[in-house]
């Protein structure tokens, strides 16, 4: 990886220090202008090295958008091939984690 990046799986990540916070579109921008793209998920371990990579930083965006389809996940879920993950940052353990994901009719994910 180059000077500044991390090598998360088989990507080379920059972790943007910026205080400020990016629109998507202004993120894509930057990220283009340095030659490189936003985090482009594309199965559940990639998911994973994204996640833990990033899990010190509040928000951080993908490289994923329905600029041209209609948003297939709801509002607030990720879209992985073709399932939705919802990510976050309520602190529960395992039991309360699944039985919340069981009110919103969906599994917890195991990573």
């Amino acid at each position: 990886c180059l000077d500044g990046y991390e090598l998360t799986g088989e990507q080379c990540l920059l972790i943007s220090k910026r205080k400020d916070t990016l629109t998507w579109m202004e993120a894509k921008a930057e990220c283009v202008a340095r030659n490189g793209q936003l985090v482009v998920v594309k199965d559940s371990n990639v998911l994973k090295s994204a996640v833990i990579s990033l899990k010190s930083r509040q928000n951080f965006w993908l490289g994923a958008d329905d600029l041209q389809e209609q948003e297939q996940c709801p509002t607030g879920y990720v879209e992985v091939g073709s399932q939705c993950f919802l990510m976050s940052d309520m602190k529960l353990n395992w039991d309360q984690a699944k039985e919340r994901c069981e009110t919103m009719s969906a599994q917890l994910a195991s990573l």
